[in-house]
C-alpha cells in the first residue's frame, strides 16, 4: 500500500513539472521615440525594464500634475522586474505605448504581483487623462476591473499609430515589487489557465498528501504525523496568499482577513515545522541545545502569528520573514547533523528542506531580475512545496516502515531458534553482497556512459556557443560577443582601477565600393579590414569584433589612451598601403578611426565609452577621413 502511494506522488510530481514547464510566447516589441511599440505579432510585452519611476515619500504629486508637468525627474526601472524592498511611500511609474499596425485585438494591463495594497493605473491619449482604475488587496475583491487573482486593467482603444501614456500609482506596506505586462486579451487568457491549472494541481498535491497523512495519525496516534498535516495546511495557504487566491477564493469581501491569513499562515508554517522536526528527529533525546534552538524559533514564530492577527503589518511582515530566513537553515542543519550521525529518516527531512529552500531561492532572483522569469522559475515555490512534503511523507513512511521491521524482527528472534536465525542471516547476506556487486557493476556501467555523453554534449555546447559569438562573414566576434566582452572588462577593470581603450572604426566610401564592384568586393573589404585587424591586435587580452555593418570596434584593457592611437595609427597606416584585389584589380581602401579611454568607475557605464568613441569617429569622417581621432579621456 505505502509503495503504491510513493508511486502516485511521483506521478502527481512529474504531471506537475510538465504543467510548470510550459513556454511562454516570447515578447516582441520595439522603440518609437518615448514610446514603447506594440507589434501585432506580439502576444505579450514585459514593459517592467521600460517603466520610468518616481517616489513620492510626501504624497505631493496627483495624476493631473504629473500628465502636465515636464519637469518632473524620473528615474529608470531597475531590472526586468522594479523590486524596491520593503518600502510604504508612494511610488509612481509610466511609460507610453504605441500601436504599430490597425488591430481589432483588445489589450490588457497585468500587474503580477498580488500582494499590494492600493494600485491605481491611470490611461492618458494627448495629455488628458481618459481612463482610471482603483484597485489593491486592501480593497474589496468586488471592485476590481477584471475578476482576476492578480491586477488586470483594461487598456483603452486607440488609433493605428497613437500612442498611450500609463501610469500607475502603488502604495504597500510589503515588499514594492511591480511586474507589469501587456497582453493580448486572447493570449492571457490561455496562459492564464495554464498557470491556474498548475496552481491548482500544486494545491491537490498538498491537500492529498495532508489526507493521507491525518489518516495515517487516526490510525496509530502518532502526534508527529497531526503536526506534519497542520505545517501542511499552512503551508498550503501561506502558497496561496502568495498567488493572491487567498483573496479570490477565501476571503473576497475582506481585505483584512485576506492580508492577515498570509502572516498567519507563515508564522503557523514556521511554528508547526519546527515542532514536527524536534519531535521527528528525537531532538530531545539525542540534541537538546538543537531542541532548544529550535524551541526558540517555534516560540517566536508563534508570537509572530499572534501579533499578525493585530500588528501593525509592516513589522509583522519583516518579523516574518526574518523568521522564517532563520527558520528553513536550521532546519536543513538539523537534518545535516542528524543524518551525519546515522539518523536514517534524517536523508528524506534533509532533501526536503533543500528543494524547499532551492524553490524559494530561484523565485527571489528571479524578482531581482539575476535570472530570466520563466514558467518553472515562476513555480519554483509550489514545486519547492511539493517536493518539500512529499519527501517528508516518505521520511514518515521510512519511520514507520522501520518500526514495523524492528517489532518483526524481535518476534521472530523469540520463536526462531538461535542458529537458524544466524544461518537465515547469512544468507541474506551473501545474496545482499551478490545483489551489490551486480549493481556496482551496473552503476559503474551507466557512470562511463553518462560521462562520455556528458563529454559529447559539453563538446557540442562549446561548439554552439563559439558559432553564436562569431560574425558569419568575418570569423571574427559579433556584436552581442562585443557587448559581453565590454562589460566583462569594464568591470575588471573597475575592480583594478586600470584604463580601458576603444577604437571604433568605419571603412570610408564603402557604399561606393559596393556601387561600383558589387556586394561581393563589398564583402571581401570587410573580411580584408577584418584580417588586418586581428593580425595587428595581438595581445591576450585585447578583443575584435563586428560592431554592424562596416563598423569594426576593438576593446584594449590596461592601454591609455595614447597607445591605444599609436595602435589605430598603425592599423589605418597598414589598411591604406595594402589594396584588396579582387577579381584582378586593386581596390583602395582608407579607414576611419575613433579612440576613447577611461578608467571605468560606478558613476558611469560602458555605454559611455562606446559614446565617446564614436563621436570621435564622427569627428574623423568630419574632418576628411582615413585619420584617427581621439575623443575626450574621462577622469578616474
Amino acid at each position: 500500500m505505502l509503495k503504491r502511494f510513493q508511486r502516485l506522488l511521483i506521478f502527481l510530481l512529474t504531471c506537475s513539472v510538465v504543467f510548470s514547464a510550459q513556454s511562454a510566447p516570447a515578447d516582441d516589441y520595439g522603440t518609437h521615440g518615448n514610446a514603447l511599440s506594440i507589434s501585432p505579432a506580439a502576444t505579450h510585452i514585459n514593459i517592467g525594464p521600460h517603466l520610468q519611476r518616481l517616489r513620492d515619500e510626501h504624497q505631493t504629486f496627483t495624476i493631473g500634475q504629473l500628465i502636465d508637468r515636464d519637469d518632473i525627474s524620473w528615474l529608470a526601472a531597475d531590472g526586468k522586474t522594479p523590486n524596491l524592498g520593503v518600502d510604504s511611500a508612494v511610488f509612481w511609474f509610466k511609460k507610453s505605448l504605441r500601436l504599430d499596425a490597425q488591430t481589432t485585438d483588445n489589450y490588457l494591463l497585468e500587474i503580477a504581483y498580488p500582494a499590494l495594497d492600493y494600485v491605481n493605473v491611470y490611461f492618458a491619449h494627448d495629455n488628458k487623462l481618459i481612463t482610471t482604475y482603483h484597485s489593491g488587496d486592501h480593497l474589496p475583491f468586488t471592485k476590481r476591473p477584471i475578476d482576476h487573482r492578480n491586477y488586470l486593467f483594461p487598456v483603452p482603444q486607440i488609433e493605428q499609430g497613437g500612442t498611450i501614456d500609463v501610469y500607475i500609482r502603488v502604495q504597500t506596506e510589503g515588499a514594492v515589487q511591480v511586474p507589469v505586462f501587456v497582453w493580448k486579451q486572447q493570449a492571457f487568457w490561455e496562459q492564464d489557465q495554464m498557470q491556474l491549472m498548475g496552481h491548482s494541481f500544486f494545491i491537490a498535491i498538498l491537500i492529498t498528501i495532508a489526507l493521507y497523512n491525518l489518516m495515517l495519525y487516526l490510525s496509530i496516534r502518532d502526534t508527529a504525523y497531526l503536526l506534519y498535516v497542520c505545517y501542511i495546511v499552512c503551508l498550503t495557504l501561506s502558497q496561496m496568499g502568495l498567488r493572491g487566491l487567498n483573496y479570490q477564493l477565501l476571503a473576497p469581501q475582506s481585505p483584512y482577513i485576506s492580508e492577515r491569513m498570509l502572516v498567519v499562515s507563515v508564522g503557523l508554517a514556521v511554528f508547526f515545522a519546527c515542532l514536527f522536526a524536534r519531535q521527528f528527529m528525537a531532538l530531545p533525546k539525542t540534541r537538546p541545545r538543537l531542541d532548544i534552538f529550535l524551541l526558540l524559533i517555534a516560540g517566536a514564530a508563534l508570537l509572530q502569528a499572534l501579533g499578525g492577527t493585530f500588528m501593525p503589518y509592516a513589522p509583522v511582515l519583516k518579523a516574518g520573514i526574518l523568521i522564517t530566513a532563520l527558520a528553513c537553515p536550521a532546519l536543513l542543519v538539523v537534518g545535516l547533523v542528524q543524518w551525519l550521525n546515522g539518523v536514517k529518516v534524517a536523508r528524506f527531512f534533509t532533501l526536503a528542506w533543500f528543494v524547499y529552500l532551492v524553490g524559494q531561492f530561484t523565485i527571489t532572483l528571479s524578482k531581482f531580475g539575476l535570472i530570466p522569469r520563466t514558467p518553472l522559475v515562476e513555480y519554483g515555490p509550489e514545486i519547492g512545496a511539493s517536493l518539500e512534503v512529499i519527501l517528508l511523507s516518505f521520511a514518515l513512511a521510512d519511520r514507520m516502515n522501520e518500526d514495523r521491521i524492528k517489532r518483526n524482527e524481535a518476534q521472530q528472534q523469540a520463536l526462531i531458534h538461535e542458529k537458524a536465525a544466524r544461518q537465515a542471516q547469512e544468507h541474506a547476506l551473501a545474496v545482499q553482497n551478490r545483489a551489490n556487486e551486480e549493481l556496482e557493476v551496473r552503476v559503474d556501467a551507466r557512470t562511463n556512459e553518462l560521462q562520455e555523453t556528458l563529454k559529447q554534449l559539453s563538446v557540442v555546447n562549446e561548439k554552439l556557443h563559439s558559432l553564436s559569438n562569431l560574425d558569419g562573414l568575418t570569423q571574427v566576434s559579433n556584436r552581442r560577443a562585443f557587448d559581453q566582452a565590454l562589460n566583462r572588462e569594464w568591470r575588471r577593470c573597475a575592480r583594478e582601477g586600470a584604463e580601458l581603450s576603444l577604437l571604433m572604426l568605419d571603412a570610408d566610401h564603402f557604399k561606393l565600393v559596393n556601387d561600383q564592384h558589387g556586394h561581393q568586393a563589398g564583402d571581401e573589404c570587410l573580411k580584408f579590414i577584418a584580417h588586418i585587424l586581428m593580425s595587428s591586435v595581438r595581445r591576450p587580452g585585447d578583443f575584435v569584433a563586428r560592431y554592424g555593418g562596416e563598423e569594426f570596434v576593438v576593446i584594449m584593457p590596461n592601454t591609455t589612451r595614447g597607445g591605444a592611437t599609436v595602435i589605430a595609427e598603425r592599423i589605418r597606416t597598414r589598411i591604406e598601403a595594402e589594396d584588396l584585389l579582387f577579381e584582378g584589380k586593386a581596390i583602395p581602401l582608407t579607414t576611419s578611426i575613433g579612440v576613447a579611454a577611461a578608467v571605468p568607475n560606478q558613476t558611469m557605464s560602458e555605454t559611455k565609452l562606446i559614446e565617446l568613441a564614436d563621436q570621435a569617429l564622427y569627428q574623423a569622417k568630419q574632418q576628411g577621413r582615413n585619420r584617427v581621432v581621439q575623443g575626450p579621456e574621462l577622469p578616474p
